[in-house]
């Protein structure tokens, strides 16, 4: 199956990790982070969120306190190992009745058409085989004039800058499955997607200094504006 190789690769990857995973690799100042994320989504009390690539759940949990009670957030992972430890995190604060989680991979959400008010996904693009095809789902599964927000670490332009970065990535993955997109690349997955308004930003953490992030979001239109 096409891409099979790949999805394989992220499983072993997250298996090895889940258990430690909110300890050494959510960084400091992800909460504030998550906040940000939150307030570009325009998410408000009573929508249904998508969470793609949910992970342990940590940005399931920010999101299902800005829903409250009434709305619903869906974390969709690859990992049963991520989502294990998702589960025991939720209930053990009481989230489970917000907060549904799903095992699926990255090329199909198992929504209908324009049926989220909006999506967040956070680090998970350098996994995706096919991140076209990511960003077109999103956007299908969409209601109209609603967005989709994404952070993930930014694959730098300048020739010195980008092999430094592809070497720390190949020394700490040993492999090359990994690939993380430029701006540019993350530009024209939401713009052939169909995604208007996109909107891009990178920026630097102290704690990942090899690599900037990228912030990036897009709208939704109407289909009726869509080409407008």
């Amino acid at each position: 199956m096409k891409h099979s190789w790949k999805y394989e690769h992220a499983q072993r990857y997250f298996k090895h990790r889940a258990e430690l995973y909110d300890v050494k690799y959510i960084p400091k100042g992800a909460e504030e982070l998550s906040r940000i994320l939150i307030q570009k989504a325009e998410i408000k009390e009573g929508d249904f969120v998508l969470d793609f690539a949910t992970g342990t759940g940590f940005q399931a949990v920010q999101i299902a306190y800005a829903v409250g009670e009434k709305g619903r957030v869906l974390g969709l992972d690859i990992s049963k190992e991520m989502l294990r430890e998702a589960e025991t995190k939720i209930k053990r604060l009481g989230l489970d009745s917000v907060v549904k989680l799903k095992k699926m991979k990255s090329d199909t959400i198992p929504l209908e058409e324009g049926s989220v008010d909006a999506i967040i996904c956070g680090f998970a693009y350098h996994h995706f085989p096919d991140p076209y095809r990511v960003t077109a789902e999103m956007f299908r599964v969409l209601k109209p004039y609603k967005k989709a927000v994404v952070v993930d670490g930014c694959r730098p332009e300048h020739p010195f800058k980008k092999l430094i970065a592809d070497l720390s990535v190949k020394i700490s993955d040993r492999t090359w499955h990994i690939r993380f997109y430029t701006e540019n690349e993350f530009r024209e997955f939401f713009e052939k997607s169909g995604f208007k308004e996109v909107h891009s930003w990178c920026f630097y953490q102290t704690h990942c200094l090899l690599y900037p992030f990228i912030m990036i979001e897009g709208t939704k239109h109407h289909p009726s504006t869509q080409d407008a």
